[in-house]
C-alpha cells in the first residue's frame, strides 16, 4: 500500500489535526484524560462528558491530578544523608 492509498497526508511536513488524532484514540479505546490540580468542577464535568461521548462506549483512562509535593530538599542531587524522610519511614 502506498501513501496515497493509506489515507495519510502526503509529503514530509504534512499537517496533523490533533483533535482528529485525539478523537481516533478515544474511539479506539485508547483515550487518556489527565486531570490537573485546580480544575473546577465545571471543567472536570465538561471533560468527562466529552471523553464519554468521544469514546463511543469504549473505555478510557483517567489520570488523577498529581499531589502537590512538599519539602525543601532536592533529592536528585543530594546524597542519602541529606534527604528528608517523612516520620514513620
Amino acid at each position: 500500500m502506498n501513501k496515497a492509498d493509506s489515507g495519510l497526508p502526503a509529503g514530509p511536513h504534512a499537517e496533523v489535526d490533533i483533535r482528529e488524532v485525539i478523537r481516533e484514540q478515544f474511539a479506539a479505546g485508547h483515550g487518556v484524560l489527565q486531570l490537573q490540580p485546580g480544575m473546577t468542577d465545571a471543567t472536570l464535568l465538561m471533560l468527562i462528558k466529552l471523553a464519554v461521548s468521544g469514546s463511543k462506549g469504549k473505555a478510557f483512562t483517567v489520570i488523577p491530578p498529581r499531589e502537590p509535593t512538599t519539602g525543601t530538599g532536592n533529592i536528585s542531587g543530594s546524597n542519602s544523608a541529606d534527604r528528608e524522610v517523612p516520620n514513620g519511614f
